[in-house]
């Protein structure tokens, strides 16, 4: 089914008619993410990801057929301790058949610059975009002029090591009702981060993120002083069978290094060879004293630049994001 406000673009000669995507558009986007990358998407996945989202991307067809998707998640986001709405770009996908067509007038670049100007920008929905493409898909829309780069993703590896019992915190599975701790946690790591770009960690984002995933299970462990009861951190883990990730941590800076630390041993604990995480440069130096090996994904952060001011160039390799700020992790 369509929606939205439908325009013809004669102009590439390819006769594209570009339009807004919502739920409505579920079955077909569905069908178009399994043409493009061979595999299925479930639909409460699709629901799942694009909740508090009215228009949920730009919808490229031919001939009365999906051929192209540019997609964006709302995300919260804290720019030099400044509150903005962001806009996590997301399941960008050509069909085979129409990925050859020349760059500028190929669908890519259609639903991209209709989405940049309808979505981004000076008193529109989102003040910036960001997200985590693949090596060709950043390239191409850096050629296009459309992305400029914000950072770049590492990856952390630390050695698994032996449990222990721990004489002055506990580790616990987060309950539901301890997420108002979670907010403590929160409040402390944003004022470390009042000189960084950092999206939000709140109790709403903490809940929908980690613990109403329709596909995936995480472990989410608090970690709490034995005799006050007070919080230090939290951790959200996934076990993936060999290594255990990391994928989000909560509390103040000074004590990271710490959850590490207990992370490794839950790590050990599982039998698992190692613990791993995606991050950025900002984190990466926050743990430095656990002694991560780094290695560089070589998978560059990109910013919509499409018509807009060049200022958020310069938050370039402020960004704090961790594997959990992906939406396919």
């Amino acid at each position: 089914m369509r929606t939205g406000k439908t325009q013809r673009d004669g102009a590439s000669g390819w006769g594209w008619e570009v339009s807004s995507a919502d739920h409505n558009n579920l079955d077909e986007l569905c069908s178009l993410f399994e043409r493009s990358f061979g595999h299925s998407m479930p639909p409460e996945q699709w629901l799942w990801k694009y909740t508090g989202a009215t228009r949920w991307g730009i919808l490229v067809r031919s001939n009365g057929r999906a051929v192209a998707f540019y997609g964006g998640m709302p995300r919260q986001v804290c720019i030099y301790g400044q509150k903005q709405l962001a806009v996590q770009i997301g399941d960008v996908m050509v069909e085979p058949a129409y990925r050859r067509i020349l760059a500028r007038q190929g669908a890519f670049f259609r639903s991209a610059v209709v989405f940049a100007e309808k979505f981004v920008g000076a008193g529109k929905i989102y003040h910036c975009a960001y997200g985590f493409p693949s090596e060709r898909h950043n390239r191409l829309g850096e050629k296009l002029g459309l992305y400029g780069r914000i950072g770049t993703l590492l990856e952390a590896r630390w050695d698994a090591i032996p449990y222990r019992h721990h004489l002055m915190v506990t580790v616990r599975t987060l309950q539901e009702a301890q997420l108002n701790m979670a907010t403590l946690l929160w409040e402390a790591l944003s004022r470390d981060l009042a000189d960084r770009v950092v999206l939000q960690r709140g109790i709403n984002y903490l809940r929908h993120r980690f613990l109403e995933h329709p596909t995936v299970q995480y472990q989410l462990l608090l970690v709490r002083r034995r005799v006050t009861g007070r919080p230090l951190g939290l951790l959200v883990l996934r076990d993936h069978g060999q290594d255990l990730e990391l994928l989000d941590m909560l509390g103040s800076l000074r004590n990271l290094p710490m959850l590490v630390q207990i992370a490794r041993q839950v790590a050990g604990k599982l039998g698992r060879r190692q613990l791993y995480c995606w991050l950025t440069r900002p984190v990466a130096e926050a743990v430095e004293t656990s002694s991560p090996q780094l290695t560089d994904l070589n998978l560059p952060l990109p910013t919509i630049i499409w018509q807009q001011q060049a200022e958020l160039l310069h938050t370039c390799g402020h960004w704090w994001l961790m594997g959990g700020d992906t939406d396919f992790r």
